[in-house]
């Protein structure tokens, strides 16, 4: 077994946060950078209260995109924990699962709210 192999084999918590962290980064960026003008179904954070209007959608692109890209970099910083710590595949597995959850449960429930401010502050 090569180096490589093992440093994967020994840190799978490692390696996945650190691929997860670069692709919620890269997600972010390509969001932030690059939003879609106007709802569509196919690219984009897409529920029923941001494709209510354009200005809606276009908010809920750059505030979830800010938030993927801090959850990217929350992966990274469980990556480098992760090179430190020996723990089982189980374990890994699971720590793997609850941080991908928690990030994007907390990216719906942060732009939702948001939106839903928006959305109240527009009524009154």
């Amino acid at each position: 077994m090569n180096e490589l192999e093992f440093l994967i084999e020994e840190s799978p918590l490692a390696y996945i946060s650190m691929f997860l962290g670069a692709l919620f980064l890269f997600m972010g960026a390509l969001l932030y950078f690059f939003p879609t003008k106007k709802p569509n179904m196919l690219y984009g954070y897409r529920t029923q209260r941001s494709m209510k209007d354009v200005k809606s959608w276009r908010f809920a692109q750059k505030y979830s995109s800010k938030i993927m890209i801090q959850a990217g970099v929350l992966f990274m910083l469980i990556a480098l924990i992760g090179f430190f710590l020996r723990v089982g595949n189980g374990l890994s597995a699971f720590i793997i699962l609850v941080e991908l959850a928690v990030a994007c449960f907390f990216m719906i429930w942060k732009t939702e709210n948001e939106l839903k401010k928006i959305e109240n502050e527009e009524n009154h």
